[in-house]
C-alpha cells in the first residue's frame, strides 16, 4: 500500500506562509520600543486564540480515535482509514501553529491580565493533552497484536505527525526565546506555561516512540520467521535473530514457537547470552533441535567452541543440518548420544508430537524406544581443559550428567551453570536437598531464573521452598563467572 502525502506545491505554500508569519514576529521583535505598538489586543483576544487550539486538538484526538477502532475491527481498509485520518492531523497541526503564531505576536504589548488569562488558557491545553494520551495509548496497546499491514501504516502515520510537530516546535521555539529575553512579567508568564506545554508533548512523544520501537520489533520478527517445509515432516525455518533451523512440523513444543515466532524461552535465553562471550567454550547438554547450540555459536564466535549433545537420532538429523547450513561447523562439535555417568546403551522415550521432550528416565504410553549409546562428559571431553557455561536440560537425568563431569568441572573454576530442575524427576537419582547442596559444597552461588529475571542468591533449602515442587531453572555461578 503506498502513502499519499500533500504535493510538493502545497507543502511550499504552507512552509513560505509559516516562514512569512515567524519573520513579520522577528521585525516586530527587532523594532522594539522605537515601533509604535500594534493594536492593543485584549485578554479575550489571548482566550480566542486558545480556545481554537483546545478545538483544534479535540478534533486531533477524534480523527486519531476513529481510524483507530475501525482497526482494531480488522475492517479490510483499516489501514488505509488510520492513515487518511493520520494525514488529516497533520493537517490540523499545520492549523493549530497558525492559530498559535498571532497570540505571540499580540501577547508582547498585552497587559499583565492577558498574560494572566494566557496560563489559565494553557493550562487548560496541558489538561487536554493528558486526556488525549489517556485515550489514545490503550488503543495504540491493542494495536500492537493486528496484523502487519495496519502496524506499518500506524508507523508511517505516526512518524509523520512526530515530524509535524518537530516542524512546529523549530517555528514557535525562536520567537518564544525572544519573549522570554524581555522584561514583561507577560512574556515570564508566557514562556513557563508554553515550556510546560513543550515538556508534556516531549512525555507523548517518547511514549508513542516507545510503541513503534515494539511495533518495529514485531513487525522484524514476522519478517524473519519464514518457514519452508520440505516434506517428510521437515521443514527450514529462521530465528529471529536470522539464523535458520531444521525442525519437525510435528512437534508442538519448541518448533511450533520456530516457526511462527523464531524464537524460545526469551528470559532463559537472556541469561545465557550475559554469560557467554566471545572465545568462551559452551556446552549445550540435551541441545534439542539446536536453538541454544546456534546462539551460543555466534556468540562465541569462531575463537570459541560449542559441544553439543543430543540423543534423539531424528533431532539429532535436524540439528546436524542446522549447524552446517549456518556455517558454524568450524567451531561447533555434534555428539549424538546421551551424556551419562558412566558409559552405558540406554533405552531412549520420545514422542513425535514432543520430540524434544525424549529421555532415558522413561516416557508415556505409546512413545518411541530407541536405544542410544550414553557416556560421561569426563571422558568425552577430556583434551578439553576448561568451559566456562553449561546448558543442561535432559528431562530428569541431570544429576547423572554431574556425576560424569566432576573432573572437567574441577579443571573450570569460572564456570555458569543453567540447569532445568524438577524436584519429582531428581528424587529417583538423588535426594534434591542433596543435590542442590551438592553444588553450594563446590563453590557455586544458587539463584532461579524466573520470567521476571534472577532471583537473589539463596541457599538449597530457600530454592525448594520457592519451587513448591515446580519446574524451575538453576543459575550456578562460581569464580569470576
Amino acid at each position: 500500500m503506498s502513502e499519499t502525502h500533500p504535493s510538493s506545491d502545497h507543502l511550499t505554500r504552507m512552509l513560505a506562509s509559516v516562514e512569512a508569519g515567524i519573520r513579520a514576529l522577528q521585525d516586530r521583535l527587532a523594532a522594539g520600543a522605537g515601533t509604535p505598538p500594534p493594536p492593543p489586543a485584549t485578554a479575550a483576544a489571548v482566550d480566542a486564540g486558545l480556545s481554537a487550539l483546545q478545538s483544534r486538538l479535540a478534533e486531533v484526538e477524534t480523527r486519531l480515535l476513529r481510524p483507530i477502532t475501525r482497526l482494531e475491527a480488522h475492517s479490510p481498509t483499516a489501514a488505509e482509514a488510520l492513515q487518511s485520518g493520520l494525514q488529516a492531523v497533520q493537517s490540523r497541526l499545520t492549523e493549530i501553529e497558525a492559530n498559535l503564531l498571532p497570540p505571540i505576536t499580540r501577547l508582547e504589548a498585552q497587559p499583565p491580565a492577558a498574560a494572566e488569562a494566557l496560563q489559565s488558557g494553557l493550562q487548560a491545553v496541558q489538561s487536554r493533552l493528558t486526556e488525549i494520551e489517556a485515550n489514545l495509548l490503550p488503543p495504540i496497546t491493542r494495536l500492537e497484536a493486528q496484523p502487519p499491514a495496519a502496524a506499518e501504516a500506524l508507523q508511517s502515520g505516526l512518524q509523520a505527525v512526530q515530524s509535524r510537530l518537530a516542524e512546529i516546535e523549530a517555528n514557535l521555539l525562536p520567537p518564544i526565546a525572544r519573549l522570554e529575553a524581555r522584561p514583561s512579567a507577560a512574556a515570564e508568564t508566557f514562556g513557563a506555561g508554553l515550556h510546560a506545554v513543550q515538556s508534556r508533548l516531549a512525555e507523548i512523544e517518547t511514549n508513542l516512540v516507545r510503541r513503534i520501537t515494539r511495533l518495529e520489533a514485531q513487525l522484524n520478527q514476522m519478517r524473519n520467521a519464514h518457514t519452508l517445509y520440505l516434506g517428510d515432516h521437515e521443514a527450514l525455518t529462521r530465528l529471529y535473530t536470522g539464523h535458520r533451523i531444521y525442525v519437525d512440523t510435528r512437534d508442538v513444543g519448541i518448533c511450533s514457537h520456530l516457526m511462527l515466532e523464531g524464537r524460545w524461552e526469551p528470559w532463559i535465553e537472556k541469561i545465557i547470552a550475559e554469560a557467554v562471550k566471545p572465545g568462551m567454550t559452551f556446552l549445550d547438554v540435551g541441545a534439542n533441535f539446536g536453538y541454544y547450540t546456534l546462539l551460543s555459536a555466534a556468540w562465541v564466535g569462531a575463537a570459541g567452541k560449542v559441544y553439543s549433545f543430543e540423543a534423539n537420532p531424528q533431532i539429532f538429523r535436524h540439528l546436524r543440518k542446522s549447524v552446517s547450513i549456518n556455517g558454524f561447523d568450524g567451531w561447533v562439535t555434534l555428539h549424538n548420544l546421551a551424556v551419562h555417568a558412566e558409559e552405558a546403551t540406554l533405552r531412549f522415550s520420545y514422542t513425535d508430537e514432543y520430540s524434544g521432550g525424549g529421555s532415558t528416565m522413561g516416557g508415556p504410553q505409546g512413545s518411541h524406544q530407541v536405544e542410544v549409546r550414553a557416556a560421561p562428559l569426563d571422558a568425552l571431553l577430556a583434551d578439553v581443559p576448561a568451559v566456562n557455561v553449561m546448558k543442561v536440560d535432559v528431562e530428569g537425568a541431570e544429576p547423572y550428567v554431574f556425576q560424569g563431569a566432576r573432573a572437567l568441572m574441577d579443571r573450570s573454576p569460572d564456570l555458569t551453570l543453567i540447569v532445568e530442575f524438577h524436584e519429582g524427576s531428581t528424587r529417583p537419582i538423588l535426594p534434591p536437598l542433596q543435590y542442590l547442596q551438592n553444588f553450594i559444597t563446590q563453590g557455586f552461588a544458587l539463584a532461579l531464573i524466573e520470567p521476571t529475571g534472577l532471583t537473589g542468591t539463596m541457599t538449597a533449602e530457600q530454592c525448594l521452598q520457592r519451587l513448591q515442587g515446580q519446574l524451575g531453572y538453576l543459575h550456578l555461578t562460581r569464580g569470576a563467572a
